[in-house]
C-alpha cells in the first residue's frame, strides 16, 4: 500500500512506510516539525480528509487610484476653459452694447459696424446722452420791432467726439420770476442735428409769437435743457 501523508504545518506530501508507528510524531522532511502522521495519512494520490485550505484573500482596493477613465480629467479642464472664454467673451459684449454709443462717437468707423449689430438685435446706434456735458454758452429772449420775439442759443461741449443734442426748455417769468410760459423744444424742432459735434458747438435763432395777454407781463426767462 503506497502510504503518504501531509505535513500539516506546509501541507507537503512525504511517503510514509508501512512497518513505521504513525501514532508516533515524525519530523517533516520538507519544514522539519513534528507531526502525527496518523492523522494525515492517504493511500496514494487519493485525497484524506485534507486540511480546509483558507479561502483566497480578495483583492485590496486601492484608495488611492482615481475611479475617473481615462482622459476625463483633460476634458473636464478643456471644458471649464470654453466656458471662461465664453463667459469672457459675453462680458466684453455686453460691456460694449451698454457703451456702444460712446464707442460708435469716438471711434467714426465703428458706426456703420454698431448699426449692423443693432439692426440685428433691435437697439439702437445713436450717440451718448451726456447731460452733464453740454453747456449753454449764451442765449437770448429779444423782441423784435415787428412784435415777435427771438430765442438765440448757443450750445456746446469740450469732449472729442460727438454726443446727443439735448432738447430745450424755455420758461417765461414775470417780474417776481414766476412762471407764465413753458414751452419745450425738440432739437429737430430748433434745427439743431441730432448729434453735437466736438468743436464750437452750433448756434441758433428761433422766432416765437406770444399771446397778447402775456406778451405785456414778461421780463425774463429761463433755459434748461434735457433729454427726454
Amino acid at each position: 500500500m503506497n502510504l503518504r501523508a501531509r505535513c500539516p504545518h506546509c501541507l507537503q506530501e512525504q511517503p510514509v512506510s508501512s512497518t513505521l508507528n504513525t501514532q508516533a510524531a515524525m519530523p517533516c522532511r520538507s519544514c522539519g516539525q513534528a507531526f502525527v502522521p496518523h492523522k494525515h495519512l492517504f493511500v496514494g494520490n487519493s485525497a484524506w480528509p485534507d486540511v480546509a485550505q483558507p479561502p483566497p484573500l480578495a483583492p485590496s482596493l486601492d484608495l488611492t487610484t482615481s475611479t475617473n477613465p481615462p482622459g476625463f480629467g483633460r476634458r473636464s479642464s478643456r471644458h471649464w476653459l470654453w466656458a471662461c472664454l465664453f463667459l469672457a467673451v459675453a462680458l466684453c459684449l455686453q460691456v460694449s452694447l451698454q457703451q456702444r454709443h460712446r464707442l460708435a462717437a469716438s471711434h467714426p468707423a465703428l458706426l456703420s459696424a454698431w448699426q449692423s449689430v443693432c439692426a440685428f438685435i433691435g437697439c439702437d446706434s445713436s450717440p451718448p446722452m451726456m447731460l452733464s456735458e453740454v453747456a449753454v454758452v449764451s442765449s437770448g429772449f429779444d423782441q423784435q420791432p415787428s412784435g415777435e420775439f427771438v430765442l438765440s442759443l448757443h450750445v456746446r461741449h469740450d469732449l472729442a467726439h460727438a454726443v446727443a443734442t439735448p432738447s430745450v426748455e424755455l420758461t417765461l417769468a414775470d417780474d417776481f420770476d414766476r412762471p407764465l410760459v413753458r414751452k419745450v423744444f425738440l432739437p429737430q424742432q430748433l434745427g439743431l442735428p441730432l448729434a453735437l459735434a466736438a468743436g464750437d458747438g452750433v448756434r441758433i435763432e428761433h422766432r416765437l409769437v406770444l399771446d397778447e395777454d402775456v406778451q405785456p407781463h414778461v421780463s425774463g426767462f429761463r433755459i434748461e435743457l434735457f433729454y427726454p
